[in-house]
């Protein structure tokens, strides 16, 4: 039984990992042209998720390599 939470997005690692999984099934041939335009869809979310968690990662790192930065993390 599901609970009633809300979902949260996949990890960058499962959301690369379902990118990859949906590239090769449209690679593979014989999907019609609306389930190639569902995984597209699917593939173009992952995409822009991916992009965020990179982005957020790069922050901080930035943030961490900036004088003082592992100190003002921490407090």
């Amino acid at each position: 039984m599901k609970e009633n939470t809300t979902e949260q997005p996949p990890a960058f690692e499962e959301a690369i990992a379902r990118l990859e999984a949906i590239v090769e099934d449209m690679e593979g041939g014989g999907i019609p042209l609306a389930g190639l335009l569902a995984k597209y869809e699917e593939a173009a979310g992952l995409l822009k998720l991916c992009e965020r968690q990179l982005e957020t990662a790069e922050i901080k790192v930035g943030q961490l390599k900036a004088p003082g930065g592992a100190r003002a993390g921490a407090e």
